[in-house]
Parts: C-alpha cells; sequence; structure tokens
C-alpha cells in the first residue's frame, strides 16, 4: 500500500497535496502497530473477563446445588 501512495505523491502536482499525503501516510505508519497492540490488550482482557464470569457462575451454580441437598 504504501508503494501505492508514493506513486500517488509522485503524480501530485501541488507541492502541498503532496505533502500533506506524506504526513498522513506517516502517521498511519506511527499509529498501526499502536492499535494492533491497543487491540491485542483489548481481545485479552475481554477474554480474561470471559473467563471470570465463566468461573463466577459455575461457582454460584455449585452453591445453588449444595442448597438444595
Amino acid at each position: 500500500m504504501s508503494r501505492e501512495i508514493d506513486g500517488r505523491q509522485k503524480e501530485l502536482t501541488h507541492q502541498v497535496h503532496r505533502e500533506i499525503l506524506l504526513r498522513c501516510m506517516e502517521e498511519v505508519k506511527n499509529l498501526t502497530p499502536i492499535l494492533i497492540c491497543s487491540m491485542k490488550i483489548y481481545i485479552q482482557i475481554h477474554d480474561e473477563g470471559r473467563r471470570q464470569r465463566i468461573c463466577l457462575t459455575d461457582k454460584r451454580a455449585d452453591k445453588f446445588a449444595q442448597c438444595e441437598l
């Protein structure tokens, strides 16, 4: 994708537009790893929360089963 953008920036006739495109591309290159890392952390937290809810639900079910006996 960056090759396509590099090719496109060479086609642009206005220097200002070229600079804007390059600046935005640099921002994307810098922010992409942060986005990926953030998504991984979110998924890990979400999975851990799900595991804890399942464990808590199982414990409650066991307590209710013991109370019924």
